[in-house]
């Protein structure tokens, strides 16, 4: 059977099972995924929970998740317009004048209050040919953010492709509300992707946290040489995996006895025949083959 912790009243509020006690369980409350009647339990023994009336009905967990995610965030959202409370999104920008053939490692977070730029929300309203989950918007501007709430299905090509900036947020179970509910989005959290948006850096040509990097066919950034100081190398090694990192001179004899197998990238040789060469020598020592994500 399955249980929820969130239904809805018969008006459409969203009420959490903690909000349920001995005085309002007796109404009337519905699925938010399937509109069935579910019931509280709060019982003594077992952990509080909704539970379906009629047993047998089929409820989608993905959709219950993906209906979720809007009402939640949609709520939220409109209380902090209501009472000028902050939500704030954590954007990784670059110090140095970037590009994308550099990898450059001093990246900070700058944190942007959503509020002072977007003051109006709706949700699943045609915008040009798009219906987002959500949208942020400021009609003085005409400027908005999509929000997309996902399960398992991620937003589409199509509209990653309209250049409109996204906020894609996945909800896989209750736990991962709390990225909504604590009013801050931060790219380092896994549960979310941000396209789209338009990242500021610093004046400077490159900075000396910059790698020069080569892209294969399938995309993945690969780094080619070093180009931060002549103290460090690059090194390829293998112990039960491949992997592609940066070291420094004196750690290379450690390498060598630490790994199955370790080769030092010349920087004036082709980046690519250097890592063929050492898949061949992994594959003539019969290492099996497998590699990381460089980076």
């Amino acid at each position: 059977m399955i249980q929820y912790n969130y239904g809805k009243t018969e008006d459409g509020i969203i009420v959490d099972i903690s909000q349920i006690n001995k005085d309002n369980s007796k109404k009337k409350y519905i699925c938010i995924s399937c509109n069935e009647e579910i019931i509280p339990k709060i019982g003594a023994i077992r952990e509080h929970h909704f539970a379906h009336k009629n047993t047998n009905v089929v409820c989608s967990k993905e959709n219950y998740y993906h209906l979720l995610g809007k009402y939640v965030f949609f709520d939220t959202y409109s209380d902090c317009i209501k009472n000028n409370i902050p939500f704030y999104i954590g954007i990784k920008e670059t110090q140095c004048k970037n590009n994308l053939n550099y990898k450059c490692g001093n990246i900070i977070n700058t944190n942007f209050n959503l509020l002072e730029y977007f003051d109006n929300i709706e949700m699943e309203k045609h915008n040009g040919k798009y219906i987002p989950d959500l949208r942020l918007f400021n009609q003085n501007n005409k400027e908005n953010i999509f929000i997309e709430i996902f399960y398992s299905n991620r937003v589409s090509e199509e509209k990653i492709n309209s250049n409109n900036r996204i906020i894609e947020i996945q909800v896989k179970n209750e736990d991962d509300l709390k990225i909504i509910k604590n009013k801050i989005f931060d790219e380092d959290n896994l549960n979310l992707r941000f396209y789209n948006f338009k990242r500021k850096s610093a004046n400077n040509e490159k900075c000396n946290n910059c790698r020069f990097l080569v892209r294969h066919n399938d995309n993945k950034p690969i780094i080619k040489y070093n180009t931060i100081d002549s103290c460090k190398f690059i090194v390829l090694r293998y112990d039960g995996i491949i992997q592609c990192k940066i070291k420094k001179p004196s750690e290379y004899l450690m390498l060598k006895k630490a790994y199955k197998n370790v080769k030092k990238v010349e920087p004036n040789i082709d980046y690519d025949l250097q890592y063929k060469e050492f898949i061949e020598d992994c594959k003539n020592k019969n290492l099996e083959i497998k590699i990381n994500d460089f980076w």
